[in-house]
This record gives C-alpha cells, sequence and structure tokens, in this order.
C-alpha cells in the first residue's frame, strides 16, 4: 500500500479534461484496509467546452434580461448579439435580440429574428405576435394580420393580441368604397 499523507493525484486521458484530485491517507491503520473515495467522471473536452457555453449563455441572458427591465435595450442587444453568435439558433436569444431591435424601432432586423423564431418553434405564438408587431410599425399590415391570426389561433385567450387584431383590421377597413345601407 501507500505510506500514510496526503496525495495529489493527476488523472490525464487524451480527448478529456484533466482532473486533479486530493487524497488524503494520514488515517493511521494497524493493518492495510480498503478505503473508498468518490466516484471519479471524466468528462471529454466537448462536453466541457458545451457546459461551459452553456453556462456562459445563461449568464449573458439573465444580464440581458436585467438591461431590459432597465431599458437599456442597446445594452441588452449587445450582449444577445454576441452569444447568439456563438450559438446560432438559441430560440430565446433570438426572440430577446428581436424584441430588443424592437423596442430600437430596429425593424428591419428584428422582422428576420422574428421568422427564424417561428422557422424553429412554429408553435410558439409570441413569435408570430412579436412579427405582427415589427410588420405593423413597418406599415406592413397584410402580413402583420396574418402573424395576428397565426397567434389568436395558437392563443385564442390573449386580449393584447385581440386588441392588435382589431386594430389591423379597422386599418384594412377601405372606407372610401363603403357602402351605407
Amino acid at each position: 500500500g501507500l505510506p500514510h499523507g496526503i496525495y495529489k493525484v493527476t488523472m490525464k486521458k487524451q480527448g478529456y479534461v484533466t482532473i486533479t484530485s486530493e487524497w488524503d491517507l494520514n488515517k493511521k491503520q494497524n493493518r492495510m484496509q480498503k478505503v473508498d473515495y468518490h466516484t471519479i467522471v471524466m468528462l471529454s473536452q466537448e462536453v466541457n467546452q458545451q457546459i461551459k457555453l452553456g453556462k456562459k449563455i445563461k449568464k449573458g441572458y439573465e444580464k440581458a434580461k436585467q438591461l431590459i427591465r432597465k431599458k437599456d435595450y442597446e445594452g441588452a442587444r449587445n450582449i444577445l448579439q454576441e452569444l447568439s453568435n456563438e450559438k446560432p439558433g438559441e430560440i430565446s436569444l433570438l426572440y430577446l435580440l428581436g424584441t430588443c431591435h424592437l423596442a430600437l424601432n430596429n425593424y428591419d432586423a428584428a422582422i428576420p429574428l422574428f421568422t427564424k423564431v417561428i422557422e424553429l418553434k412554429p408553435s410558439f405564438p409570441g413569435g408570430h405576435f412579436q412579427l405582427g408587431v415589427a410588420y405593423q410599425r413597418t406599415g406592413v399590415l397584410d402580413k402583420a394580420l396574418d402573424c395576428y391570426h397565426r397567434t389568436l389561433k395558437l392563443e385564442p385567450q390573449n386580449l393584447s393580441k385581440n386588441r392588435n387584431n382589431f386594430f389591423i383590421k379597422t386599418l384594412l377597413f377601405d372606407f372610401y368604397n363603403f357602402e351605407f345601407i
């Protein structure tokens, strides 16, 4: 067996994260006994990088949400853009990034983001609604109305979407060609 003492043990395997652990074998014993230690799990470098990226995205996402609550849309947009570049196609990042662009009146930037959100998750009513808002603000009322209709089909109980739907229908109504009976 090993002499009594504290041992620093390093485990290396190609393609895996190197682990260093400390083993305390100072307990004096009259005879050699089996000593149980915690299980050592080695992660591949790829899995470790994914975990680190996930933590970074979670931290940045929370920071961006705080900035949005403070109405610092530019600061939030910058964080979300950087995170979105690192993990393209992440729905929550795309959605918040589009929301920042809406708040900053950057409708041309918001529209493709919400379109991508809908492509990735067609059942997400918020994506359809925000795309409708972007189209409404750019004056593309037929597309806005279509987005609101899809939103209402996915989430019929939402009153704010019903109000926007009514607003669009009123705008599309042709008052000049209406015949009063």
